[in-house]
């Protein structure tokens, strides 16, 4: 475990440019730190270069600067039908209890009780498995698949919970929709995207 010197900023471990997830090449599109926590964004190699086109042709060119520009980048990765890791890694102990109200605020509409029972039903699932306990540098994954099925995983061990792509959408506008946790966040997350196109 790492400890910062007295005036000296810690400087969190880079995370890693690849995964590898029941088979799967994922990619690193971007990294950031938002109070509490490490967050880095993944997405399915394959099936991401093979949508990114449609990227390109809303954004108006491939270069970086384009597909950075405006929201086309996180819009790409908020809807695109492959699958994705969101790793959220403690960097101070996090309490279970902070990260519900944190996927609780985005999780809103579905939660509320004009919503159909079963959405409601699903969403407070998600809930139950997203609100775990981190000690420092305890990494929690979301991984999710392109038909809005969510697996959480700590310490290697897995729960899945029922599918609901709108959750799952409502998740990653946390970090990538127009009212994000952080602004600077939201741009780090895709700093990557242009990889997808080499």
């Amino acid at each position: 475990m790492s400890h910062a010197r007295a005036g000296v900023a810690e400087t969190p471990e880079p995370p890693t440019e690849t995964r590898r997830v029941d088979g799967k090449a994922f990619v690193l599109l971007g990294s950031g730190t938002a109070g509490d926590y490490r967050l880095s964004l993944y997405v399915e190699e394959a099936e991401a270069r093979r949508h990114f086109p449609a990227l390109v042709m809303r954004a108006g060119g491939k270069g970086r600067a384009k597909l950075n520009a405006g929201d086309h980048a996180q819009t790409f990765v908020t809807w695109g039908r492959f699958a994705k890791i969101i790793s959220l890694k403690a960097v101070h102990p996090l309490a279970g209890t902070k990260l519900r109200e944190l996927f609780a605020a985005a999780l809103v509409e579905e939660a509320a009780e004009k919503a159909p029972a079963e959405l409601r039903q699903r969403t407070e699932a998600l809930l139950m498995l997203l609100a775990r306990d981190l000690a420092e540098n305890d990494e929690l994954l979301l991984i999710v698949d392109g038909d809005g099925r969510v697996t959480v995983e700590l310490h290697g061990a897995r729960s899945e919970a029922p599918p609901s792509p709108r959750a799952v959408r409502d998740l990653l506008s946390l970090w990538l929709g127009p009212k994000a946790v952080s602004p600077e966040l939201r741009r780090a997350l895709v700093d990557k995207i242009e990889l997808l196109g080499k």
